[in-house]
């Protein structure tokens, strides 16, 4: 059993003796995308901090999501085509995507990958309880500031900001974001937590632990 300070639980380790501590991974960088920018990899570190405290084991460790990259677009470009919306009304990117076609196998074919890709990341994580990871590798972007890029730059800059994410939606392990705090210029940050297949409820009681310690300010900004 995972206890917080106070003896409150939050976790059960799965599979060991009810009195095992938890075992916790963390990341900050998912290869090939470049690493989350300072506050974030703070908001992480700080995150496993007060896991540790609470009696957690934590462990750094290194994932490579380079095979997951082109399937998932591949099944991104088939949802946007199979929208139906017209392409005048769709985003530079978006119309991009839908004109590098695509068959009927490739998106038979993009599913077989990511299935196996997904299963084989289950069993990486299998050792541990729980993944934390940032939200987004940054915090949230200007309005406009990828306006003027071509729409392949696009594409590789938001697959590297929602780097941690699509992962889990390919893999269907339950997956809790919860804010932190905010960086220098106000913005919120945020951790990422990553459970076992069916194991919600360890999750949100990990979840709500955090919350608690990191006791995010509840503000209306103005406008």
């Amino acid at each position: 059993m995972f206890r917080g300070p106070g003896g409150v639980a939050t976790g059960r380790a799965a599979g060991r003796a009810a009195d095992s501590p938890l075992r916790i991974a963390y990341a900050t960088r998912l290869a090939p995308f470049g690493p989350a920018t300072a506050a974030c990899a703070a908001a992480v570190q700080a995150a496993i901090q007060h896991l540790a405290q609470a009696g957690a084991e934590v462990a750094e460790i290194e994932l490579d999501l380079a095979e997951m990259i082109e399937p998932f677009v591949e099944l991104w470009r088939a949802e946007v085509a199979a929208a139906g919306v017209a392409r005048s009304l769709l985003e530079p990117m978006n119309q991009w995507l839908l004109d590098q076609g695509g068959k009927a196998g490739d998106y038979v074919r993009s599913r077989h990958q990511l299935q196996r890709w997904g299963r084989a990341l289950v069993q990486t994580l299998a050792p541990y309880d729980c993944l934390v990871l940032p939200t987004c590798t940054a915090t949230a972007i200007e309005i406009g500031a990828w306006a003027d890029l071509p729409p392949e730059e696009v594409m590789a800059r938001i697959m590297d900001w929602i780097s941690p994410s699509p992962a889990f939606n390919v893999t269907g392990q339950p997956a809790l974001a919860i804010p932190t705090g905010r960086d220098s210029a106000g913005l919120p940050l945020g951790v990422q937590l990553v459970g076992r297949p069916g194991d919600e409820a360890a999750l949100l009681r990990l979840g709500a632990y955090l919350e608690h310690c990191c006791d995010f300010p509840v503000a209306v900004p103005r406008l």
